[in-house]
């Protein structure tokens, strides 16, 4: 049995790598590891790069950017309604018969000071701006330029307040309270 133990060992100490070969394993391994584990860092923090630049995009940029096209959608739809031009079914100068007569509206007109130290009543009727009840009313400029405004429910959760030119139209948006209110005229 002891015989048997020596020829063993004889035959693994015979397959032992010289010392050169050891040192140039040694030598070669930590290199190679060493540049895949830098691959495996660059990933990583290009993965963390995209993960705080998609945060900060869907945080900052992309409800400014719905914002926008939502506020852009009202423009053109206002801007639209305005080029047709269609004369007030009710023709007042009285918001509270307009009120009364408008009866469908889920809210009650209220004419802002900025409106009615610069515009006169002229009329009104029902319309809609993107799938919203609304009142449209004609109004005279003191320069007796007739604009319209728009005033419907609001349902976004940013204000408004915001100038924009659709077809040659100047659309005024702002929003007070639960209503928003815009003023359609030629562009100037």
């Amino acid at each position: 049995m002891i015989n048997l133990e020596r020829k063993i060992k004889h035959a693994y100490n015979s397959k032992k790598l010289s010392s050169n070969q050891m040192e140039s394993i040694q030598n070669a391994s930590p290199v190679r590891y060493k540049k895949r584990d830098q691959i495996f860092s660059l990933f990583k923090y290009a993965a963390l790069f995209l993960l705080i630049l998609s945060g900060i995009y869907s945080i900052y940029l992309l409800p400014s950017q719905q914002q926008n096209k939502i506020l852009n959608q009202f423009a053109t739809e206002i801007a639209f309604n305005h080029n047709k031009n269609l004369p007030p079914e009710i023709k007042t100068n009285s918001i509270s018969e307009i009120n009364e007569k408008l009866n469908r509206l889920n809210f009650k007109i209220i004419l802002p000071k900025k409106v009615t130290s610069h515009y006169k009543l002229i009329g009104g009727k029902y319309c809609s701006v993107k799938n919203r009840i609304a009142a449209q009313l004609k109004l005279e400029s003191t320069d007796l330029k007739v604009v319209t405004c728009y005033i419907f429910k609001k349902e976004e959760s940013f204000d408004f307040n915001t100038l924009i030119n659709e077809n040659n139209t100047q659309v005024l948006l702002w929003n007070s309270n639960d209503l928003i209110y815009a003023i359609a005229s030629e562009k100037k």
